[in-house]
């Protein structure tokens, strides 16, 4: 998590199996889950708010770490994972 607030998600997997996730400012975990995946070896990522309403969500490999972040702008939140 490289934003400034703590950032809630969950990463979620074609077969409906997830991980749940709450980060502080600067830290980090590592998950497995087995399951089957979407096409191309890809995750779904979703931040979500403290009321679980999708905020971001993107399709990602796990061939790299994730970095989240989110940043104020004059509109709101901008909320960020770097998936490719």
């Amino acid at each position: 998590n490289r934003s400034s607030q703590t950032l809630y998600g969950r990463v979620q997997l074609q077969s409906r199996e997830r991980f749940t996730f709450r980060l502080d400012r600067n830290q980090q975990v590592e998950s497995c889950l087995v399951g089957t995946t979407y096409g191309g070896d890809r995750i779904s990522v979703v931040l979500i708010n403290y009321l679980g309403l999708p905020l971001h969500t993107c399709y990602t490999t796990t061939w790299h770490p994730i970095d989240l972040n989110a940043r104020r702008q004059a509109e709101g939140w901008l909320y960020m994972a770097d998936c490719r």
